[in-house]
Parts: structure tokens; C-alpha cells; sequence
């Protein structure tokens, strides 16, 4: 049996073999359908951090204490029905006050949903995953404290997190902490 293959089509395939078993290859489409509710302060500087078209958030992680000092964004790439790619860190915003967090979906699920407390600063957050057929989902851990109005900022049916948004409050009088937060909501659009 003899296999043939036009001129520098090998390379090619070679190629896409790699990114495929690196799990960064063939990731689906998102497409952002809305901005969440904005829970905390109108008032600071902006941060945001956006997942990349395709991507979808897999974790948050930061810093925190009593309140949201750091919030932060883990994305990863929707490759096929349950199956994520490399997780990669996106980006957000915040204060170097009290101590790390990592708020992480199980392999195969993304955050659809995020909830917590919040008054004048983003007091608490956590997350809900749901698996990216979402088929299953489960109520993740939270960090912070508990101050504040609870809030669940629920997801439309096959709506998953690609980004987050909000303010820094910078007159707490210990630098930086997440003053407030709203996420933004993409579908997953072909496989």
C-alpha cells in the first residue's frame, strides 16, 4: 500500500497533528450574546479580561480576604463536546491584599453562571459549572467574606462566562479591592 500526498501537504498535516494533541486545534466558535447584571460600584478604574473567540472561562483566581481583592480569568478552548484544550490565563484586575484563591471547573465543564455578595465592594464570588453540552452541571466553590446582598447571575440555555468586567475601589483606604463585577455571556456556536 502506498500513501501519496501533494507537494507540501504533509507539512500541513503535520502540523494540525501537533496543535490537535497539544489540544489548541479545531476549537469551536463563541459568539457573545450579552453582558450579565453589574453587581457592585459604578465608581474606579476599569479592569476586564476577555477569553479568545473560541475560548470559553474555565476558573477565576485571585486574591481575597473579607471582600474580592483580585479577580482574575482562566479560559480554555472548546474543542469538541466535553473536551477543553490548554487553560490559559486571560487577564482581570485588583488590589495585592489577603491571599490567593484558584475557583476551577472540573475537566470538561465551564463556568455558565457566577454568584456571590456584594455592597460596596464585590464581597464574595463563586462559580457554577456546566458541562459543555450542558447536560450536567454542579455549584462550584466561592471565596470572600459575607457582607453584603447575595447575588446569582444566571446564564440563558447554552450561555457560557467568556469575560468579565468591573471596577477597581481605590478609596478603602488598603489599595486596590474589586469594587464590582458583571460578566459577559457567549454561546458555543458550531462543533
Amino acid at each position: 500500500m502506498s500513501i501519496s500526498m501533494k507537494s507540501g501537504s504533509w507539512q500541513l498535516a503535520a502540523v494540525l497533528l501537533f496543535l490537535s494533541l497539544q489540544g489548541t486545534a479545531f476549537a469551536s466558535e463563541t459568539t457573545h450574546t450579552r453582558w450579565g447584571t453589574w453587581y457592585g460600584t459604578h465608581n474606579g478604574p476599569w479592569y476586564s479580561a476577555m477569553c479568545a473567540p473560541g475560548t470559553v472561562a474555565v476558573g477565576l483566581w485571585g486574591r481575597s480576604g473579607s471582600a474580592i481583592d483580585q479577580l482574575n480569568l482562566k479560559c480554555a478552548p472548546a474543542i469538541a463536546v466535553g473536551q477543553l484544550g490548554a487553560t490559559y490565563y486571560a487577564g482581570g484586575g485588583g488590589g495585592d491584599g489577603g491571599g490567593w484563591f484558584d475557583l476551577d471547573c472540573a475537566p470538561g465543564y465551564a463556568i455558565s453562571t457566577i454568584y456571590g455578595r456584594y455592597a460596596s465592594l464585590l464581597d464574595s464570588i463563586g462559580i457554577v459549572c456546566r458541562s459543555l453540552d450542558w447536560g450536567y452541571s454542579y455549584t462550584g466553590p466561592s471565596t470572600g467574606g459575607t457582607g453584603g446582598t447575595p447575588f446569582w447571575d444566571y446564564a440563558q440555555p447554552g450561555e457560557f462566562v467568556t469575560g468579565i468586567r468591573g471596577r477597581i475601589a481605590t478609596n478603602t483606604g488598603v489599595g486596590g479591592l474589586v469594587g464590582s463585577v458583571s460578566v459577559s455571556y457567549s454561546v458555543i456556536s458550531r462543533w
